[in-house]
């Protein structure tokens, strides 16, 4: 039943099945990486079956929850953090960002070009202890063009976190048949270095809106998802829609390591500037 919310019998039921295909019939190969093939799939495939159960909205909680363990053991982690695809038994890594990973390639590449390359990767891998993270992202990487590539090389392949903020919105037009609203968004990507030392870097890449009626937290919200390309440090976008949301979202799925979510809301308060 949906009301009660995300039933966590059937959660830890579908994630420890999905084993059968991530750790059984594909089975790693030993060493770094190898929990990627393994823990960081379940989830994907504990996401996909949960969001089937009670749709698109449900994988924003269960990002947020990943979202602020993976920050909280890493904080109190001594060892320096590897990136996602090197990983060993480190928990935070493969669980925790592993989703959010794995949920930002499936918004970015599409649900059945990630899932076939999972399949091409499990016929080609049966053989017991052959199968790598680099061959995943092999497989993932093969029909892309070079700038999606690299957002691959960023998430998986190196440790980067970012700092979104929905900073206001302006109402332009609201005539009781069309809503025109301006949003001004900061977007900003750091990657910490072998070092680590934390550097910033360029930012280029695709990122959800959410416009919502409820707020966003509720499994029963039924936003309109807008994706833009944002190039740039600080950008002033510009959407027409056919209601006034209650709620306006900067990657409302939680799909990017963001540690401070409280800036990446807005609610609209007497369609007024805020």
């Amino acid at each position: 039943d949906p009301k009660k919310g995300i039933d966590q019998l059937s959660k830890v039921v579908i994630h420890e099945v999905a084993h059968q295909w991530y750790g059984h019939k594909l089975s790693p190969a030993p060493g770094s990486g190898a929990n990627m093939l393994s823990e960081t799939m379940a989830n994907y495939v504990e996401g996909q079956v949960l969001e089937k159960m009670y749709g698109k909205t449900v994988l924003r909680r269960l990002a947020n929850s990943n979202r602020r363990r993976y920050f909280s053991f890493k904080s109190s982690s001594e060892d320096a953090e590897l990136p996602l695809c090197d990983v060993n038994n480190e928990t935070y890594i493969a669980y925790r960002k592993g989703f959010l990973m794995m949920q930002s390639l499936k918004e970015m590449v599409g649900v059945d070009s990630l899932n076939a390359s999972l399949e091409e990767l499990i016929n080609t891998h049966q053989k017991e202890q052959s199968a790598r993270s680099t061959d995943f992202l092999k497989i993932v990487k093969s029909n892309l063009n070079k700038e999606k590539k690299e957002l691959i090389k960023d998430w998986f392949e190196k440790v980067i976190r970012y700092d979104l903020s929905l900073r206001n919105y302006k109402i332009l037009i609201d005539n009781g048949d069309q809503v025109k609203i301006s949003l001004n968004i900061s977007a900003r990507r750091f990657e910490t270095l072998e070092s680590g030392e934390e550097k910033e870097i360029l930012i280029n890449e695709p990122i959800l809106i959410g416009f919502y009626q409820r707020y966003p937290d509720d499994i029963h919200a039924n936003p309109i998802f807008k994706k833009v390309a944002i190039n740039q440090k600080d950008s002033k976008l510009t959407f027409t829609l056919d209601h006034m949301p209650q709620y306006i979202v900067l990657d409302p799925l939680i799909t990017r390591l963001d540690e401070d979510l409280s800036d990446n809301i807005k609610e609209i308060k007497n369609n007024r500037m805020q």
